[in-house]
């Protein structure tokens, strides 16, 4: 019998088709490894420039492929799409629903099939619709079915003129002048016209409802039917993937755009097969992709109130996007994108691949790395700019150096910052206190600063959190949570006018007062605008569990617009919560409740 602790040892033909996969898995390491710092192999003759605009044409917006749900109409759309028909019938106007199939005359004179995709209503009250024409789902047009020619075609008609049915045109007058007169002319024309006998059609077959979804779904594919057998074909996507993948399309719909408006020109690589874009034009959507955003981030982390701790900080907001996303992004242009609108793609793009996704992540590489060099880049482009801009004030040199120095090292520690931000990850909120019992929190803008001082350090209140904004214009902020003893709900504290005139004593002349809803479903604020000489003080206040929860915002009488608004954030930001009794009970004793306790 064997010892137990004796090696096992495999047999059978899977073991020789292991190894020999393993020998070239090795082997496909080692030339990556060897190639890892090559440079980008040179251009050749075979690259082509391509309009940027031609280009963005050719990029959809979704794939042939593409599964894209639509999203539930709401109650409320719903019921104003209702009163939106009602009213349009009433005045008499044309009022279509969405699907509805019809056709349009237009300056061709001839009748074109169309798709009504959506509706809504015009400055004067009519409906418009907007229209897909067969043979153009990547283009929509707004139509006013009351000032053109139309038909409807029913649904067991088939599409073009054909196949129309009952005349709807919207322009009466002009049908009752020339319609008795075309449709006679039309009816001699396809009297005289000599048409073949139809098709025989077998007798016995049974059509599944499979069969049926299959036929309509050829035929819905018919461009890419005619493809050649060359040209990859396209798998089916689900929702998921195709969100993901027409977003982005849209991204990079946006960097052809900016290329086309700049007047500038897409390398592309000439194969076999067509055109793909170049290496390093990918590349540069790449960078594009990970350097800009649309939108600013809602946060960048967690403000923590503790003193000493690391993240004590001014966050740092991003202009880009995440490290993470353009990673994503770069794996979706590699495995679908970019094979589906350049077929010419090679069918071996490891290599392709592999330089491009090392190119535009070097930008997150960190130790002197990729970081670095982008940061040395910004700060020398604003470097240039500041001496231009000290010339031009007739400047001496000495002067022109000091400014583009002072302007370069802003520059490379901004986009360091920047560029190491999008290697963290974001969390739901910038600058967000929240007490330690969970029972109220509130949001900051990046220019405001907290004190670090206990919140619980005041014994007259349960909470005090002291905040003002680090530079700019002054302003201030204070948040108190102190007891209310008997007060269970707002409406004890008595009416928004009463209790107006209560704090009119302590802020001054009461400017404005309103009861405003929650985020809590059945709460409600008392908010109010105070008067001062030389200040305008705002207040936010509810009542819950005998605790009174105030927000106080003292602004300057002529604060800029920039801190109205971020005073109207921090209003709306400011929220307060029941908590359970066991942390209500823990925090009121003046202590921290036990993490996990409040919920």
């Amino acid at each position: 019998m064997p010892s137990p602790d004796a090696a096992a040892r495999h047999t059978g033909d899977g073991v020789a088709r292991r190894q020999a996969h393993h020998e070239r898995m090795r082997d496909e390491r080692a030339r990556e490894a060897a190639a890892g710092d090559a440079e980008l192999p040179p251009e050749d003759d075979a690259v082509e420039m391509a309009s940027a605009v031609h280009v963005l044409d050719s990029v959809a917006e979704v794939g042939p492929n593409y599964t894209l749900l639509r999203s539930k109409e709401t109650k409320a759309k719903r019921r104003k799409r209702k009163r939106e028909d009602a009213r349009a019938a009433l005045d008499g106007h044309t009022v279509l629903s969405t699907g509805s199939r019809l056709e349009i005359f237009c300056d061709s004179e001839r009748w074109y099939p169309a798709t009504v995709m959506a509706r809504e209503e015009d400055r004067d009250g009519r409906i418009v619709h907007e229209v897909e024409y067969d043979g153009y789902s990547d283009r929509r047009w707004w139509h006013m079915l009351d000032d053109e020619r139309w038909r409807a075609v029913p649904e067991q008609a088939g599409t073009g003129a054909g196949g129309a049915a009952a005349d709807g045109d919207g322009d009466a007058a002009m049908d009752r002048a020339d319609g008795e007169r075309g449709a006679r002319a039309a009816g001699d024309a396809e009297a005289a016209e000599v048409r073949p006998a139809p098709p025989p059609v077998r007798r016995g077959v049974q059509r599944s409802a499979l069969a049926d979804a299959l036929e309509a779904e050829d035929d819905e594919r018919q461009e890419e039917a005619a493809c050649g057998d060359g040209r990859p074909m396209l798998a089916p996507h689900g929702p998921a993937l195709s969100v993901q993948l027409r977003r982005v399309r849209l991204r990079l719909r946006e960097f052809l755009a900016t290329q086309a408006a700049a007047g500038k020109s897409v390398p592309m690589q000439r194969t076999a097969l067509g055109l793909h874009p170049t290496m390093r034009w990918t590349i540069r959507f790449g960078k594009w992709l990970a350097t800009t955003r649309i939108t600013a981030p809602r946060a960048s982390r967690w403000h923590a109130t503790e003193r000493g701790d690391a993240r004590d900080e001014e966050p740092t907001v991003r202009t880009g996007r995440g490290e993470n996303t353009v990673y994503v992004a770069l794996q979706h242009m590699k495995n679908h994108v970019w094979r589906e609108i350049w077929p010419a793609m090679p069918d071996d793009a490891r290599q392709y691949w592999r330089l491009v996704t090392k190119q535009v992540m070097s930008l997150y590489d960190g130790g002197g790395g990729g970081m670095k060099d982008a940061a040395g880049a910004a700060g020398r482009a604003a470097g240039r700019e500041a001496a231009q801009e000290s010339a031009s004030h007739g400047q001496s040199e000495a002067a022109q150096r000091a400014a583009s120095e002072r302007a370069s090292a802003v520059a490379s520690r901004r986009t360091m910052a920047e560029l190491r931000e999008a290697t963290t990850k974001p969390c739901t909120k910038q600058h967000l206190f929240q007490a330690d019992d969970k029972s109220w929190d509130v949001t900051l803008p990046a220019a405001w600063k907290a004190s670090t001082a206990d919140m619980r350090a005041e014994p007259e209140h349960r909470f005090h959190l002291r905040a003002e904004r680090s530079s700019g214009a002054a302003a201030s902020l204070d948040v108190f949570v102190d007891v209310a003893k008997g007060k269970q709900f707002l409406s004890d504290l008595g009416k928004v006018d009463e209790v107006g005139r209560r704090y009119a004593e302590r802020f001054g002349t009461v400017q404005r007062a309103a009861a405003v809803p929650g985020p809590v479903r059945g709460s409600t604020y008392y908010e109010y605008e105070f008067a001062g000489s030389t200040t305008t003080t705002r207040a936010k206040l509810t009542v819950y569990q005998s605790r009174l929860y105030m927000l106080l915002l003292t602004l300057p009488s002529s604060a800029p617009a920039e801190v109205l608004a971020e005073a109207d954030a921090i209003s709306s930001s400011f929220k307060a919560f029941p908590v359970n009794m066991f942390c209500l009970a823990a925090s009121n004793g003046g202590t921290a409740p036990t993490p996990g306790t409040c919920y």
